[in-house]
């Protein structure tokens, strides 16, 4: 298998932030209060979309940033995906929770230091 270097070299703390306004921002595509509740409720029974994202989001963030290994993206991708397919959500939809991360990242990772990567990779330009 052929590791490739990390597409972001950011710190933990900047991860986290971008995790964090990753998943509120997928939360507010859902309508009425339903994304208050997705990111208030604790209870994965009662909230198993809000359980899927948070579990999910942090691990596509560390792949696509990170070695870009499709073993570890694709099951919490699929089941992302699966769920938002059967809601109210058309197929651009369902997947524009990915889209997302890319004004995040131009917001968040502005600094000189990291400029020069963002430039360079097609998806966040």
């Amino acid at each position: 298998m052929v590791v490739s270097p990390p597409l972001l070299d950011i710190e933990p703390e900047q991860r986290d932030a971008v995790v964090r306004k990753w998943l509120a921002q997928t939360f507010r595509t859902y309508p009425g209060q339903v994304f208050r509740f997705l990111g208030e409720s604790q209870d994965p029974f009662l909230n198993p979309v809000g359980r899927v994202l948070k579990e999910g989001l942090p691990v596509l963030f560390d792949e696509l940033a990170g070695a870009f290994d499709k073993d570890r993206i694709r099951p919490p991708l699929d089941e992302i995906v699966h769920i938002r397919a059967v809601q109210d959500f058309t197929a651009s939809e369902a997947v524009g929770f990915v889209f997302l991360l890319r004004q995040i990242l131009r917001n968040e990772l502005r600094s000189e230091e990291h400029t020069s990567e963002l430039q360079s990779h097609s998806f966040i330009s």
